[in-house]
């Protein structure tokens, strides 16, 4: 058959596409990974088959008011097929990511009927600083979440996209498909149902037309059916202890978490939305002369923005932000793709070559920051393990604190899997003052990254005994 695509400039966002992805796997090729501190050694202390692996996970992650079966089940196979070999799960992880990001290409590419968006829609998502964190935080369920969204998305897109632009029916083996997806991402991570509320939403929108209205009612309105009951679910039965924290009322947090938002994410969507203003004057207006593409758009926005009002009761940044990296491309590539296409070759040429550097500058950022992460960390457990000074303390019951949750139980675990010494769980510790009004604390282990405490009202009697980038352990001399 004859090819007919005309190679052109716009071929080249493979490069911003591939580099980033090139120096993720190299990352990892050169070894001397190991577990992170969120909880990798929870997964690697179940026992049984792959089965009852998941069963005790969902228990244990029902007790703390969270049900992700999808996760639960991901990570009880995963973490035994790997549990010898951490720089095999982190390649493996690689090939997750880039699967998940190639699915959403794949929508992109039946939008816009250009090949090469898919590559411009990665370079996009890769110049957001926090999907890099689906890469190297093994245990986070977001990476799965949005693998398996992309197939819910890239489903319905094609079982409603016949009926959109032409009139036809709708596919409704594919549209089952894709309703089985939506409820697997939902069972990756809670946040997703968002996925099926903005479907429901945008078909419901488009549900008036000439033909198809009665399917397009049913479809949005089993979507929305079954997002309201998933939600009522989750908050009658299933929030309780650490999910109870999750508040729509707490407006100090709200507005807090609209600040976080402002300053992280916002700082990496900037460029990209700079580089659409000067497109929107230079190009043209976006071109979506089908009901397909707007039903698309529609789609992205209502994504971008359901998943943020999702996150503002409890944190917009850090790896919980990883799916508005995908989401705002989405969005971005949609606007910008037909304008690509009509610019000069030198406006062409500076939009290129700054967002190739952009982007090699946000990866090689985010590999050292987690490269040095994890060589601080392995640092600090071998200080822990073999600082004599600290083990008598401990076996003489002294309690250390700590500004971080996760790691105050996994760092003990990991110096007993490693050197066999067991120490009580650190105590995870937000205010400053808890640790001076206790006597029987005598350490302080500061997370740098972890939270904003004012080390001065520690005062001198506290001294830095470990010193790192990422961590600062403090000993209480007198």
């Amino acid at each position: 058959m004859k090819n007919d695509h005309k190679i052109t400039l716009n071929d080249l966002w493979w490069m911003p596409a591939v580099v980033p992805l090139l120096l993720i796997i190299t990352s990892f090729l050169m070894g001397g990974w190991y577990w992170g501190l969120m909880d990798d050694q929870t997964m690697l202390s179940q026992q049984g088959s792959v089965i009852e692996r998941t069963v005790n996970l969902c228990k244990w992650l029902l007790s703390s008011g969270r049900f992700v079966p999808s996760s639960c089940f991901h990570w009880a196979l995963l973490y035994k097929i790997f549990a010898s070999s951490p720089t095999g799960f982190f390649i493996f992880r690689w090939f997750e990511g880039v699967i998940a990001l190639g699915i959403w290409g794949f929508f992109i590419i039946d939008v816009t009927g250009k090949k090469w968006s898919a590559w411009l829609f990665i370079a996009i998502a890769m110049g957001f600083s926090k999907l890099y964190d689906g890469f190297y935080y093994l245990s986070i369920p977001e990476l799965l979440g949005i693998l398996l969204a992309g197939g819910a998305i890239l489903f319905f897109f094609r079982a409603v996209k016949p009926s959109l632009d032409e009139g036809k029916n709708i596919n409704w083996k594919l549209a089952a498909l894709s309703l089985l997806f939506v409820l697997l991402s939902v069972g990756a991570k809670e946040t997703f149902f968002v996925v099926a509320a903005a479907l429901g939403f945008t078909t419901l929108l488009f549900s008036f037309k000439k033909k198809n209205t009665i399917s397009f009612l049913t479809l949005a309105l089993g979507l929305l059916f079954f997002a309201g009951c998933y939600i009522l679910i989750v908050k009658l039965f299933v929030m309780r202890a650490y999910s109870a924290d999750y508040q729509m009322t707490n407006i100090s947090k709200l507005l807090g978490n609209m600040r976080q938002w402002l300053q992280q994410d916002l700082t990496w969507h900037t460029p990209w939305i700079i580089i659409s203003v000067i497109l929107l004057i230079f190009g043209g207006k976006p071109v979506m002369q089908n009901a397909s593409n707007r039903f698309a758009l529609v789609l992205s926005i209502l994504l971008y923005l359901g998943y943020s009002i999702i996150l503002l009761p409890w944190s917009t940044g850090g790896h919980y932000s990883l799916p508005l990296g995908i989401f705002f491309a989405l969005i971005i590539t949609m606007l910008i793709v037909n304008q690509l296409e009509r610019i000069n070759g030198k406006l062409w040429s500076v939009i290129f070559s700054a967002m190739l550097c952009f982007n090699i500058y946000v990866s090689s950022s985010a590999i050292q920051w987690h490269r040095s992460y994890q060589i601080d960390t392995k640092n600090l457990v071998t200080w822990i393990a073999q600082n004599l000074i600290f083990e008598h303390d401990m076996m003489n019951g002294t309690v250390v604190r700590i500004n971080c949750s996760e790691p105050g139980s996994n760092i003990p675990l990991m110096v007993e899997k490693l050197y066999g010494k067991k120490y009580k769980n650190f105590i995870f510790t937000t205010d400053v003052g808890q640790v001076l009004i206790d006597p029987n604390t005598q350490y302080y282990l500061w997370g740098v990254y972890w939270g904003n405490q004012d080390l001065r009202r520690l005062g001198p009697r506290w001294t830095p005994v470990f010193i790192s980038d990422h961590w600062v352990m403090l000993r209480r001399m007198f």
